[in-house]
């Protein structure tokens, strides 16, 4: 005869996690949020630039030329809309629409207010979107590696040179 087995399990120790202490996203969350700000922010600039266009631009029977002024009003305003798209939501809110879909928050950890904080982070996104974001990508992945650092304020894992520098 054939006794049942023990139906008693034993559970893994759980360990104690520090839910104040903010974690570091993930690279590849980083990315999709970048990627949904991108496709949002897409129907924004397609809107602004067909608009620019047409009031800047020259109309030559069913062809649009485009001038140098629309252009540059084109390039200025995408620009603009970028800066003010990232460095408002995540001044007041902590994310971006991308970011808040993922789940992740930019938080800060410095001395700078808020508000100062989020421009300067904003402004840096030039140095870290240079070569469509490989600067970046290069400082996030390589900044957890110690012999991959050459700069001082690479001492964070997984954050671009904005967030090393900043502190959030």
């Amino acid at each position: 005869m054939v006794k049942p087995a023990s139906r008693t399990t034993v559970a893994a120790p759980v360990t104690a996690r520090n839910h104040d202490a903010p974690r570091v996203a993930k690279l590849g969350d980083q990315l999709i949020a970048f990627v949904l700000d991108i496709v949002f922010l897409f129907g924004v600039f397609a809107t602004v630039d067909a608009w620019i266009f047409m009031r800047w631009g020259t109309v030559d029977g069913t062809e649009l030329n485009l001038t140098t002024a629309s252009l540059l009003m084109a390039g200025a305003l995408n620009a603009l809309i970028l800066f003010t798209y990232g460095w408002l939501l995540e001044a007041s809110f902590g994310a971006t629409l991308g970011k808040a879909l993922v789940g992740i928050r930019v938080v800060r950890t410095g001395q700078r207010s808020t508000m100062a904080a989020s421009a300067i982070r904003n402004l840096l996104r030039i140095v870290d979107g240079l070569a469509f974001y490989l600067v970046g990508v290069m400082v996030a992945g390589c900044s957890s590696h110690r012999q991959l650092q050459v700069l001082p304020f690479l001492a964070s894992a997984r954050k671009t040179m904005s967030d090393c520098i900043l502190g959030t």
